[in-house]
């Protein structure tokens, strides 16, 4: 036995006791105290260990005490078996000399004579005088029944049901211990009742995995120190230990934890084994705001933090510390002596190989009981519990939290096999961010059918494209948008003659595949009723006749350039885009090259995924059908009245992937699914009508979307965006009447902006921009002001507000763009601006203070050569003062197909 001076006391260790971590902090698993008085009078209430007995921790809750409790004290509650009964004690502990955290104790605090006892388990708890002196009453009637009808000695007394009425928050919550029903079925006694493939919860899925393809590589991520590839057995074992080690530092079920990181294995193993705990995650990026993230932090009720380097917590702390209470936090990269020692001080650190330690430690333990049939008080995770919290994007103001349910998440991750029908030995190029509902649901469902999942990031997917030649890639459109552009780039960089023919191929395929839907029935229509047999046969007729025409040029173009194309990008499956609306041309690129993009519709409310392409059916211009057991309701926007197939409404979803509402937020919640079920997406769209024949006889019953009805902007890059908060910011200013953020599916954000012309001119005449006898301000000038304005305005939002146009139409009730209670009709205004919110876009505009350089240039026009148009801006510049010569550039040339890339 070894003997441990410990700074609280002195503890004494068997052989088989796990290794002590730090002079405070010491794991009761298997100890036994040495007896330090030979008096054996039993005393009515005492503990009594002897030297052979042990102290095994049936629920321990490692919770930090405050230092100086102002209302409670705290008691050690004691359950042993006697030789002939079972039963229980108080004890009165002092403090704070012989209690650090809760279920660490010191020999110490023990009474000074001992009575004889077995497998002795205790509990350090805080309560109450008066609940104290109920739960001795309880315990004494309890323990005279169980005295009395002692059937087994083998059984023991379960304190579970008895404390909890009298402390739920500490006493019921801290005997409690959750787990996954499959992954964890070695510790539950009933585990044989539950197959390899009844998942109950999200977890599940790492027993099923392990056991079909427990040798193959499940993730490899190189771009983190160290660089780690993983088999799924490996990835089972850390999860598991992991989750065991959130246990052992006081991780609680239902209790949140703020899991603030970017993706990575270590990302992944976080979460699961968070999920895998009982307990609820609480997920964002290491981009968004301090401010975001305090409140996200704060409004989910987080007691803990995972973090994803120390560099990103230095950067954080100083937001959050103050402002948040955080039990103990964890370093997923990264050496803690980086952390800023400052913030830190009274906050318990572990990084990540230190939990993955303790809870290696702990599992050892626990299965050598189970071993022997010693099984523990154990729940198991249910369907219907929260898996995870995910906050929507770009919030204002209060924050709306998704509850997201293992139900929600398993829908997914069980039926998107039809859309994406991955199998064991395929690879998966992993980019997005992992806390975002699209890429997480992604991963989980590949990972349940043995996929290699290869992490990368914008700057290496390129090369990764062509190192790994993946089957898949699941990403948001932007990502083919300069996949599209960096193809053409480089067929603009080549000869004369391969550029002529390159480019003469990809518009011929692009013909070809239009006149194959023609005949395959794959062309969109709204129409109710369909074509006449005659027409629908010479239109059949027509395509193929077409299509047989420009075969041979598209063979050819395969050949000679896109196969070429293909073995740069790999892709070989397909390519899974969502998250946004996918450009048209850049489907009929990617189309006529012979890559498939299937894309897909959904909402983090939604877990998210509602619908999607499937191979042997993709119809550009549709997300394809609904996932299996998800009904797709389009109703009108005013009265809610279903609409028939073809008419243009709100999408309205019903099924198992709906959220369980927002936390925290009922109203919002009620606003948004209704008593029926049917969740508001806030999307119009509509739902193609099913024809028998004709050039649409294979697209009936698929979703099409055509913008959306709340306001929330979805930008290319996949971020949300909540116009409110920086129009309410703007409008702080007395330049501006009106503003309407617009930017749905584009780069960045734009606006229309109403000003107000007289405190123009007047801020014009105080910064001498014209002289007191001029009334009139130039539009460059005028745009001057409003851009300085809005940056002003907007320095302090996540998100800023890109290329402004000026509106000369006042919002009113009269003209129909604002409501009777003076609201603007944001769907109004950007339907009446429409073709100038496209311009706003699609245009290259250049801007300077002098008028001497402003040029606009249309789609249609001819191509210019970048290197042509710096040479004019230079030269422009040269005859001016460069110190006020501003340039705005944030468009690509988009000219006769042939791209212009300006990054």
């Amino acid at each position: 036995m070894e003997k441990i001076k410990g700074k609280f006391g002195v503890f004494y260790q068997t052989a088989d006791k796990v290794s002590v971590k730090t002079r405070d902090k010491l794991s009761l698993t298997k100890l036994s105290l040495e007896p330090r008085y030979s008096n054996r009078q039993t005393m009515p209430g005492a503990l009594c260990p002897s030297e052979h007995s042990r102290i095994r921790s049936l629920g321990v809750a490692p919770h930090l005490f405050p230092s100086h409790p102002p209302t409670r004290s705290y008691f050690l509650l004691g359950f042993w078996r006697h030789s002939t009964c079972r039963s229980a004690s108080i004890l009165r502990l002092p403090f704070p000399s012989s209690v650090k955290r809760a279920g660490y104790i010191v020999d110490e605090a023990l009474p000074k004579d001992f009575a004889t006892c077995h497998q002795l388990s205790w509990l350090v708890v805080p309560m109450a005088e008066k609940r104290v002196e109920a739960l001795e009453e309880r315990l004494e009637g309890e323990v005279g029944k169980q005295r009395a009808n002692v059937g087994s000695m083998n059984e023991l007394w379960n304190p579970l049901e008895y404390f909890a009425v009298f402390d739920p928050r500490r006493v019921g919550h801290a005997l409690r211990r959750k787990c996954s029903p499959l992954l964890d079925a070695e510790l539950l006694s009933n585990a044989s009742a539950l197959s390899s493939n009844e998942w109950r919860a999200v977890p599940d899925i790492w027993k099923s995995a392990t056991e079909k393809y427990g040798h193959r590589t499940a993730l490899v991520d190189l771009y983190h120190d160290p660089p780690t590839e993983l088999t799924y057995r490996q990835l089972e074992e850390d999860i598991l230990d992991f989750s065991e080690g959130l246990r052992v530092v006081g991780l609680l079920p239902e209790e949140k934890i703020a899991l603030f990181a970017d993706n990575s294995c270590r990302w992944l193993v976080a979460d699961q084994g968070t999920m895998a705990t009982g307990a609820i995650n609480v997920v964002r990026g290491t981009r968004a705001s301090n401010d975001e993230l305090v409140k996200i932090y704060n409004h989910s009720d987080s007691i803990a933090l995972v973090v994803d380097n120390p560099e990103f917590f230095n950067r954080l702390a100083e937001s959050l510390i103050a402002r948040a209470n955080i039990r103990f936090l964890v370093l997923l990269w990264g050496d803690k002596l980086f952390l800023n020692s400052e913030y830190t001080k009274d906050i318990q650190l572990y990084d990540f190989k230190e939990i993955i330690e303790l809870g290696r430690e702990s599992r050892l333990s626990l299965l050598s009981s189970s071993k022997k049939g010693e099984f523990h008080a154990i729940e198991t995770i249910e369907p219907d519990d929260i898996a995870t919290l995910m906050y929507t994007s770009g919030t204002s103001g209060m924050p709306k939290g998704v509850m997201l349910s293992h139900r929600n998440l398993l829908h997914q991750i069980k039926n998107l096999w039809e859309n994406v029908p991955m199998v064991a030995g395929d690879r998966f190029l992993s980019m997005l961010p992992s806390w975002h509902a699209y890429e997480r649901a992604a991963e989980y469902f590949t990972f349940s059918h043995g996929v290699e999942q290869v992490y990368t990031n914008v700057a290496k997917l390129k090369d990764d494209l062509k190192r790994y030649q993946p089957q898949y890639i699941i990403s948001v459109p932007l990502v083919y948008e300069t996949l599209y552009s960096s193809i053409h780039k480089q067929i603009s960089s080549s000869s004369a003659a391969r550029k002529f023919v390159a480019l003469s191929l990809i518009r011929i395929s692009l013909l070809y595949m239009e006149a194959k839907r023609i005949y395959e029935g794959k062309v969109l229509t709204r129409k109710k009723n369909q074509d006449p047999p005659i027409v629908a046969l010479l239109c059949n007729l027509w395509g193929r006749v077409v299509a047989a025409i420009l075969w041979p040029c598209h063979i050819l173009g395969m050949k000679l350039v896109y196969c070429k194309i293909r073995s740069a990008i790999g892709i070989s499956k397909a390519g899974i885009s969502g998250g946004g609306s996918l450009p048209l041309h850049i489907d009929e690129f990617f189309e006529a090259i012979g890559v498939k993009l299937q894309n897909g519709y959904g909402l983090t409310e939604t877990s998210p995924v509602v619908a999607c392409r499937r191979p042997d059916n993709i119809v550009l211009g549709t997300v394809g059908y609904p996932l299996n057991f998800t009904e797709i309701m389009i109703v009108d926007l005013e009265t809610g009245r279903p609409l028939p197939d073809g008419s243009k409404g709100i999408v309205k979803i019903r099924g198992p992937q709906v959220m369980n509402g927002y936390y925290k937020n009922e109203s919002a919640t009620g606003e948004a699914i209704d008593e029926d079920g049917w969740f508001n997406s806030g999307d119009i769209g509509w739902i193609v009508p099913k024809h028998s024949t004709g050039m649409s006889r294979r697209c009936g019953g698929m979703l099409v979307l055509e913008g959306r009805a709340k306001d929330t902007i979805v930008l290319s890059t996949g971020e949300n965006v909540e116009p409110s908060g920086l129009e309410e910011a703007v409008m702080r200013s007395n330049l501006i009447q009106h503003i309407v953020v617009v930017g749905q599916d584009q780069r960045r954000l734009g606006a229309l902006i109403v000003p107000n012309r007289d405190e123009l001119l007047l801020a014009a005449k105080n910064r001498l921009l014209i002289n007191d006898e001029n009334s009139e301000l130039s539009k460059d000038k005028m745009l001057n002001l409003l851009h300085e304005e809005v940056r002003n305005w907007t320095k302090d939002c996540s998100f800023h507000i890109g290329p402004i146009m000026i509106v000369d139409e006042p919002f009113t009730v009269k003209n129909g763009l604002m409501t009777p209670t003076m609201k603007v009709r944001r769907d109004k205004v950007i339907d009446l601006y429409k073709v100038e919110i496209a311009n706003l876009f699609n245009f290259c505009y250049f801007f300077c203070e002098t008028e001497s350089l402003k040029c606009w240039y249309n789609k249609k026009c001819a191509v210019l050569k970048f290197e042509e148009l710096l040479f004019f801006i230079y030269n422009d510049a040269s005859n001016t003062n460069a110190d006020h010569l501003k340039v705005s550039l944030f468009f690509f040339f988009l000219l006769n197909s042939k791209i212009i890339d300006m990054q």
